[in-house]
């Protein structure tokens, strides 16, 4: 996956009722404020984690160590000791931007059928902040045909399962992999 998601609160009811809870909350963070449309790394957006086995909105910063990591691969985050420390996360999106290394062009990659989806992640506090990165998988279906790597999609039925569940590749045969794209 490449370095920007997308979030727009119209395209969907909780996603819109989500991101007004942690705009009436924005006090709380000192003034600083979320992105919605394209969100890029060391910008903050809307991450939801478990909390005393409860879901959890607020707002963390992409990227870790400096932001010089901001994905993870699934395949080896749970076994790797630089993500000891993290616990994971949902990102809330719209959609994601990859670009096709050959042509340059951006594409838009949306959950088919959906108007928002989660993206897996891995969160953890650095000098006092709550950063993420996002998790990402091989990519199968369509979305190969543009890069070789997908973040994981989520959507609410199977989001909770993420969270809590032993491992991550636990998780994997409940990622939606079935993407719209459209160039961009």
């Amino acid at each position: 996956m490449c370095g920007v998601f997308h979030l727009q609160s119209g395209q969907d009811a909780k996603m819109a009722a989500l991101i007004a809870k942690i705009q009436t909350a924005m006090p709380q963070y000192g003034g600083l404020v979320f992105h919605q449309g394209d969100i890029h790394p060391k910008q903050l957006a809307i991450v939801c984690h478990l909390a005393q086995e409860r879901l959890q909105c607020s707002l963390m910063q992409w990227g870790f160590d400096g932001t010089k990591v901001i994905n993870a691969r699934c395949e080896t985050a749970d076994s790797s000791r630089y993500f000891a420390r993290a616990k994971r996360c949902l990102i809330l999106a719209s959609g994601y931007y990859e670009w096709q290394q050959e042509t340059k062009q951006r594409f838009l990659c949306t959950l088919e059928h959906a108007n928002g989806c989660y993206l897996g992640g891995l969160y953890q506090m650095e000098n006092g902040i709550n950063h993420f990165v996002v998790l990402t998988r091989e990519a199968v279906g369509e979305s190969a045909k543009v890069h070789h790597r997908m973040p994981l999609l989520f959507q609410d039925h199977d989001a909770l399962r993420f969270l809590s569940s032993p491992t991550i590749l636990e998780t994997l045969p409940f990622t939606k992999t079935s993407v719209d794209i459209l160039p961009f």
